[in-house]
């Protein structure tokens, strides 16, 4: 087999993949967050998304890389945290409801990281109010 031409193939399915699962995130991640907050269609919070990701879109591509890295610290850390509960703890993560409430705190940093990360591009992304801060 020649790896000449194996090589770009192989180059264009991983450019492919890495378009498809960062159109993902941005889905999920912007887009969703987007719609909540002015209450609009999917087509015009991906337009106002794309207006703000083509001035400033490698602060979005490093947001990837970084929710990538994260994710597998996280994942380390439970597969770690199994082992030392003796595998007691992957017992909590086969049960629905219990791994649900065990691992929200994840669930939660996260969704809250993409909101937080969303709203320093402008006051029109804010989702929450400033929290009043009393002496």
């Amino acid at each position: 087999v020649d790896l000449n031409i194996i090589a770009p193939f192989i180059l264009i399915t991983l450019l492919l993949v890495a378009a498809i699962l960062y159109t993902k995130m941005f889905l999920t991640d912007f887009i969703v967050p987007i719609m909540y907050k002015n209450r609009i269609s999917t087509n015009e919070a991906w337009h106002i998304f794309l207006a703000v990701f083509s001035d400033r879109w490698f602060p979005f591509i490093a947001y990837g890389f970084v929710k990538l890295f994260l994710k597998i610290i996280v994942a380390v850390a439970v597969v770690l945290l199994g082992f030392f509960t003796c595998c007691l703890g992957f017992l909590l993560l086969i049960i629905p409801y219990i791994s649900s409430v065990v691992t929200l705190p994840i669930s939660v940093t996260f969704r809250s990281f993409s909101v937080k990360f969303l709203e320093q591009f402008g006051s029109e992304f804010q989702l929450f109010p400033e929290e009043d801060i009393v002496s």
